[in-house]
């Protein structure tokens, strides 16, 4: 873990992750969370991209809340959007919320355009959404602690 933690300090610079403790903490979130499918460095990646890891950030798009440091989807409930302040919530309801879309809204579909459909839903195929999607697996990579021999 101390590796990710490290490669996480050294590649957000300019975030809301103001300590080693912070790091630590944001890693150990998103790798209880991660699954083989949602790897902690994507989780990661989406913070960084959606919120610079700041806990406080809400959008609301028709009504809908996107809440936390991945802008997970609150629906219309300010209570499930408070609660994803906390970021192990955060990352599990952003496993769920990808999770879905590879199994139910996209089956067989790669990573990257089911990033997309995180960032904009429907309207995934448009350049901005593929530029999000090329962006997070992008830092993601750079996040990826490789084993050294």
């Amino acid at each position: 873990m101390i590796e990710l933690v490290i490669a996480v300090l050294l590649a957000l610079k300019g975030t809301h992750l103001q300590s080693g403790d912070a790091a630590r903490s944001h890693v150990a979130a998103a790798q209880a969370a991660a699954t083989a499918e949602v790897p902690a460095e994507v989780l990661l990646a989406i913070a960084y991209n959606e919120t610079k890891f700041d806990v406080l950030d809400v959008s609301v798009v028709r009504g809908k809340f996107f809440c936390g440091i991945t802008q997970a989807n609150a629906g219309s409930s300010r209570a499930r959007c408070r609660a994803l302040r906390d970021p192990e919530a955060s990352y599990r309801q952003t496993v769920r919320q990808l999770t879905r879309r590879m199994t139910e809204d996209m089956p067989g579909e790669p990573l990257v355009v089911v990033l997309a459909g995180y960032a904009c839903g429907k309207s995934y195929r448009a350049p901005k959404c593929q530029a999000y999607a090329g962006r997070v697996l992008r830092l993601a990579r750079t996040l990826t602690v490789r084993p050294t021999s």
